[in-house]
């Protein structure tokens, strides 16, 4: 039988330079944050707060904490970068096994590129990511934003995001490979822009896992709030508390795209193409979810940190009186290493919305030219594609910052509340968020440009052609 391996690769790797450029973002943000949580490690040890005992261990539950967050934030934005840029191709998957490609050899090829893409991505941005720390360390050192010590860049457990975001990028191409070769061969012929598999039978499933994923984890944080007026230990089950919420909304997308869509829709469903806009998004749920899903990973992470770190230093300068000098430079170098993480946040959350935005357009090319042969200009496409996004983006917006807010005030409580002898107030920096909202609709909306042009670029007949 004729090898179609060749044929097929430039089709499965289709986005290929979207998922490079998150998976080595993704390494990059966890590799700093290894760091990061090393320096911090050298600061308290080389102070007269490391000498305590309770001091240490709390340290190492903050650098675990810190740990887990780079790997599964790596692992959530480079599953769904990936699953976005294949779900584009199913149509011409389809295709292929209609020609007589088998699902094996198709998914096998998927698996390979993906494996690929992970090793090239995280090793670039795991090497890009010790190269910065190595030259800012000095930097920061006459800045004096750090003490003036012995730092060790390069250790071994910085080298461990290339594994996790490799693992993860190959791991998103074989399942998300497998649900697009689910398709049957037929739906080449099929006029759908983007023909899916049947998974209703599955949404009970996720329902209820998300259901208790929700419950188990509220429950967590609640009983962390509590517990951390008597301790900062309180951080670690708070820790799992968030990433079981997190989770259970990652789950039940479905139910989170539904509702918060058309919550967001009703104001601005106005006019024929807002209604259009509102109804695009219906019919189309997997696309709908995974641009949501992408916008909520991000700014949740994004509002997590700022929420956190904002309360986290008010509380501090509360507490300062008496505080000795070496717990001054502990909590100075805390807070310049939390503002550094949320900035790298920041890139990583626009990087995978701008992508996941554009990903999303140009998967469009024959439903936006179908529009043009109805007798849209190319104008009113454009307006039908900004109130899409913007939608998208308010509700991506609303979710996060609700989200943003609770889980970053639950850390802040559990690790200070004993500190304080009481409950932490969350400080929400306001002029922070207002920003990070404004750009991510800028982000998003700028995101839309060169897609929609390069999809209303081809002739609106070509739409009707039959493939």
């Amino acid at each position: 039988m004729y090898n179609f391996t060749r044929t097929i690769r430039p089709h499965i790797s289709a986005g290929r330079g979207a998922t490079v450029l998150v998976s080595g973002l993704s390494a990059w943000f966890g590799t700093t944050l290894l760091v990061a949580t090393a320096f911090l490690t050298v600061v308290v040890q080389g102070s007269s707060v490391g000498e305590s005992f309770t001091v240490n261990v709390l340290l190492t539950v903050i650098a675990g904490i810190f740990s887990t967050i780079a790997f599964y934030v790596a692992g959530v934005v480079t599953a769904n970068t990936f699953a976005t840029a294949l779900a584009g191709r199913v149509r011409t998957i389809a295709l292929f096994r209609l020609l007589g490609t088998s699902a094996t050899t198709l998914r096998r090829q998927a698996a390979r590129d993906g494996l690929l893409v992970g090793i090239v991505g995280s090793t670039l941005g795991t090497g890009i990511a010790l190269g910065l720390c190595a030259g800012a360390v000095p930097l920061l050192v006459l800045t004096k934003a750090i003490p003036d010590l012995e730092y060790q860049v390069v250790t071994p457990i910085v080298f461990a995001p290339i594994v996790v975001v490799t693992t993860v990028t190959w791991a998103a191409a074989w399942t998300g490979a497998r649900r697009v070769t689910a398709v049957s061969p037929l739906a080449a012929l099929n006029s759908d822009v983007e023909p899916v598999p049947e998974v209703a039978h599955r949404r009970p499933v996720r329902t209820v896992s998300s259901v208790l994923l929700l419950l188990v984890g509220l429950g967590a944080l609640g009983g962390s709030v509590a517990l951390g007026i008597h301790t900062p230990f309180a951080l670690a089950p708070a820790f799992v508390g968030g990433v079981l919420v997190f989770s259970g909304v990652i789950v039940g997308d479905h139910l989170l795209a539904r509702s918060s869509l058309w919550l967001v829709g009703l104001p601005l469903r106005r006019g024929a193409l807002g209604r259009m806009a509102a109804t695009s998004l219906r019919q189309n749920p997997q696309r709908s979810i995974r641009t949501l899903v992408g916008l909520v990973i991000g700014l949740t992470l994004v509002m997590t940190l700022a929420v956190a770190s904002a309360t986290f230093a008010d509380a501090l300068a509360r507490f300062d009186t008496g505080t000795e000098s070496g717990g001054d430079g502990v909590i100075g170098t805390t807070v310049a290493i939390l503002g550094a993480i949320l900035g790298f946040s920041t890139i990583i959350s626009s990087v995978g919305l701008v992508n996941n935005v554009s990903l999303s357009i140009s998967q469009r090319s024959r439903e936006l030219g179908l529009l043009r042969a109805l007798g849209l200009t190319a104008a009113q496409v454009r307006r039908l594609i900004f109130w899409e996004v913007a939608q998208t983006t308010a509700a991506g917006v609303g979710v996060s910052l609700l989200l943003g807010v609770f889980l970053g005030w639950a850390g802040a409580q559990s690790l200070l509340g004993s500190l304080v002898g009481g409950f932490v107030a969350p400080s929400i920096p306001w002029v922070f968020i207002g920003a990070v909202i404004v750009a991510s609709a800028a982000l998003a909306l700028i995101a839309t440009a060169a897609p929609s042009r390069r999809a209303l670029r081809s002739s609106p007949i070509k739409a009707l052609q039959p493939v």
